[in-house]
């Protein structure tokens, strides 16, 4: 079959490429030309989108379309956020071209959104943090400091957060300066995270995943370092009823923080895409970009529920970034966890040009790293104890 992947420089389309490309064509959209995925041997080939074009919905969409249009493929998997709001929102055109696994407008539009999916989940009585949402930079009553601040266009540069007046009031006007949507002021929950995973057909789940992170960078928040598969009944069931609300088609994420202490998940957001330790999933078993590939050209589904235990460890660049932040303390523990049976890295010999690139990638990033420590907590640092859980 022919495939076009979108977002060539995401770790995640990486995956994607590597699981079907060994049996099918796969075309990859990229915008720069140093992107992992078009480096990889399964790439068939290759199509250059500008970022511009990728930052409007409407116009990456019709992009989509008149691309599907020229191309003969039989399958379009979207990996990022734009993507998939672009494919959700051109759902009907597409359909008439290609095959796709994407929820309807109407769903997509309250998954994206961090303050409907909030509201959301306060009715299906799925935890969240007390949230408040903002129109001045005001501190909301019953809301103590540290504070989260987010809008609602995508995840990690548009969170902010704040341990004062001073950087409560800096936090909301960069948020307001670069992002039109609502911006929320949450209470911090200190836990581990936690992510619910699925792939669903019309809010019915056909593959179900979870895992725990054991590092992020950075690590305030953002994509793992280190995770491992995990399972938890509570955490599945708040999952399903999330998705089942929303009626949900294809790939979704739930975020989740673990307050161990109470036993009790909180809903942090909803990434309504592939994720970024898609790695993970596969290597535990759990092949979703197959899973999809089956789900859009209707083929028979076999239901995947069940997956191994493992450790996943992306040692370039995140896992490195995390020694470089804090040798001292973080560097026993890389060696530690490199030597356990249950580690599996993504240092792939076998396909080694993107392999390459994210050791370039390391490099040039860790020298920020060790020498501002903007690149160490770019979105502020909360004045909170890290192993208070």
């Amino acid at each position: 079959m022919k495939i076009l992947v979108t977002d060539g420089g995401y770790k995640n389309s990486l995956a994607v490429v590597r699981s079907l490309g060994r049996e099918h064509k796969v075309t990859v959209l990229y915008s720069k030309p140093y992107d992992l995925a078009v480096h990889s041997k399964f790439v068939s080939n290759s199509v250059k989108v500008d970022a511009p074009t990728v930052s409007d919905v409407k116009k990456y969409g019709q992009f989509l379309v008149n691309l599907v249009k020229k191309r003969d493929f039989d399958f379009l998997l979207p990996v990022g956020l734009k993507s998939n709001l672009a494919v959700s929102y051109f759902k009907d055109e597409l359909e008439k071209h290609v095959n796709i696994v994407i929820s309807d407008w109407s769903s997509m539009r309250v998954a994206y959104n961090k303050d409907l999916m909030t509201k959301v989940a306060q009715k299906l009585n799925v935890p969240v943090p007390r949230t408040v949402e903002l129109n001045e930079p005001r501190i909301p009553l019953g809301l103590d400091f540290p504070l989260v601040l987010k809008a609602s266009d995508d995840s990690g540069g548009f969170v902010r957060y704040a341990s004062s007046k001073v950087e409560f009031t800096r936090a909301y006007n960069y948020l307001r300066s670069k992002s039109s949507t609502k911006i929320i002021a949450q209470e911090y929950i200190v836990g581990e995270g936690c992510g619910f995973f699925g792939v669903f057909k019309n809010g019915r789940p056909v593959a179900v995943f979870m895992h725990r992170r054991v590092k992020e960078f950075p690590i305030t928040g953002g994509p793992s370092a280190v995770a491992e598969s995990y399972y938890n009944r509570k955490l599945l069931n708040y999952g399903l009823k999330l998705a089942r609300y929303l009626k949900w088609s294809g790939p979704i994420m739930f975020e989740f923080k673990h307050r161990t202490r109470q036993n009790e998940f909180y809903l942090i957001e909803a990434n309504p895409k592939l994720w970024g330790s898609l790695d993970l999933t596969i290597t535990a078993g759990v092949d979703v970009p197959k899973i999809l590939l089956k789900l859009g050209t209707h083929d028979k589904v076999e239901h995947s529920f069940s997956y191994k235990k493992i450790r996943f460890m992306w040692v370039f660049p995140d896992e490195i970034l995390v020694v470089l932040s804090n040798p001292k303390k973080e560097l026993p523990d890389f060696v530690s966890l490199l030597k356990s049976p249950l580690t599996v890295t993504n240092i792939n010999l076998s396909d080694p040009f993107p392999t390459l690139l994210q050791l370039l990638m390391t490099f040039k990033n860790g020298v920020k790293v060790m020498t501002n420590s903007k690149y160490r907590f770019p979105h502020g640092r909360p004045e909170v104890r890290w192993d208070d859980r």
